[in-house]
């Protein structure tokens, strides 16, 4: 076994484990490492093998949720946009670069004690830099594409945001918004089978044949154009 008690003007260190070049855990400066005896955080865990490297575990046998695991930004100043937790997906790049390549994290969107409310935040990296692909705002909207959603499902691109629908074979048709238009696309034969402008519906808007068929049980309303 190994203990070792350090203390000088400049630090304050215990370190405890079976080597004095590799402690299991070590107290200094302020900092925990565990498996690292140069703790760069508060609290640094630091392992060579794929194992589990943390975890939480609750024997409880009542119907409550356990475990939990909470992110608390005990603020003496909450306000409208705060990060209140998160969570980096960290790895280096084949420079040796350490690079965040997806992070989570939580706002507080609206901090008065009438109207608390949240939201849920997805980054992504392609290049140099983070930034937003999905979000969750407090009423439930989901904007993609979109900081501030404004239906339950909002999508939003700088080329047309589009939906995507592929069955198990090679079919594929795309849903979406072209700039001026929504078209339904046949993605797997390059066509365009419906477009809908601010003023029209156009059918069969290129030169491949499509049958427009209309069923119903009611006849009286089988096909009803109003205008």
């Amino acid at each position: 076994s190994y203990f070792k008690i350090v203390t000088t003007n400049s630090s304050e260190t215990v370190e405890l484990g079976n080597s004095t070049t590799n402690p299991k855990i070590l107290l200094g400066g302020g900092n925990v490492g565990i498996g690292t005896s140069s703790p760069s955080a508060q609290l640094h865990i630091s392992g060579t093998d794929t194992s589990d490297q943390v975890i939480i575990e609750n024997t409880d046998t009542g119907g409550g949720s356990a475990p939990d695991l909470v992110l608390f930004r005990n603020s003496a100043n909450p306000a409208d946009d705060d990060v209140i937790g998160r969570i980096d997906f960290r790895g280096d790049d084949d420079n040796g670069t350490a690079r965040d390549y997806v992070t989570l994290f939580s706002t507080i969107t609206d901090a008065s004690t009438a109207t608390p409310a949240g939201s849920f935040s997805i980054q992504t990296r392609n290049g140099s830099s983070q930034a937003t692909r999905l979000i969750v705002d407090g009423s439930g909207n989901v904007g993609i594409g979109s900081s501030s959603p404004q239906n339950l499902l909002h999508l939003e691109g700088s080329s047309g945001a589009r939906m995507r629908f592929v069955d198990t074979g090679t079919q594929a048709y795309t849903l979406g918004n072209s700039g001026t238009s929504l078209t339904l696309n046949n993605a797997s034969q390059s066509t365009t089978p419906l477009t809908i402008t601010t003023s029209e519906a156009v059918f069969n808007d290129d030169s491949t044949d499509y049958d427009f068929r209309v069923e119903s049980n009611d006849i009286a309303t089988m096909f009803h154009v109003d205008g």
